[in-house]
């Protein structure tokens, strides 16, 4: 190959990676969107945003009614904790099921659970229109269930459920999990 050739290659070679560097292409320029969201490790982005700003800050008063509770096996007392930043309300029943949920506006717990996939079951399911997940810690007896909704880029609700046990002979814990959760989310306006 001869001098001039070489460095012909070469200028053309440069200026295709320059073009390349700085964003050239034949395509017409795309308009600016709105941020792209962190890495979602699979998970759905969520259809429609709904807002959980007040159900955040009082879980035990505004998620269910004490005619829900009721329905579902509760009674209105339930128990308020902070965990992680986010306000958790439990209820336990009688006969020892009990009912965990949580309403975060901060995180995006849907793309958190599937970033973790921290227990043996994790399935993709749909609760009230909306992407969630189901998680359990194994296929055996225990009947527990963790269910991330997602609600927005960044507001998601939460549902742990431990039912009477065996599984077998007892309502599954994911789908009262399901349940309470699809209550809750009925009542949560649109965000603005």
């Amino acid at each position: 190959m001869s001098a001039t050739v070489a460095r012909t290659v070469l200028a053309v070679s440069t200026c295709l990676t320059l073009c390349l560097m700085a964003g050239c292409s034949a395509e017409a320029p795309v308009a600016p969107g709105p941020a792209r969201n962190l890495e979602r490790y699979g998970a759905p982005t969520v259809p429609r945003s709904l807002d959980v700003t007040a159900q955040a800050t009082d879980p035990c008063q505004s998620l269910l009614s004490v005619a829900e509770l009721s329905d579902l096996g509760f009674d209105a007392r339930g128990s308020a904790r902070s965990y992680l930043g986010v306000q958790e309300c439990s209820w336990t029943a009688d006969d020892g099921q009990s009912l965990s949920l949580a309403a975060d506006r901060d995180r995006d717990l849907l793309a958190d659970a599937y970033r973790v996939r921290g227990r043996g079951v994790f399935i993709p399911i749909d609760v009230a229109g909306f992407p969630a997940v189901v998680e359990k810690t194994g296929r055996g007896e225990l009947n527990s269930c963790s269910l991330t909704t997602g609600l927005g880029p960044r507001q998601a609700l939460t549902a742990q459920w431990f039912g009477k046990e065996p599984l077998g002979s007892n309502p599954d814990a994911c789908e009262l999990a399901k349940q309470a959760s699809t209550l809750a989310i009925r009542k949560l306006p649109p965000a603005s």
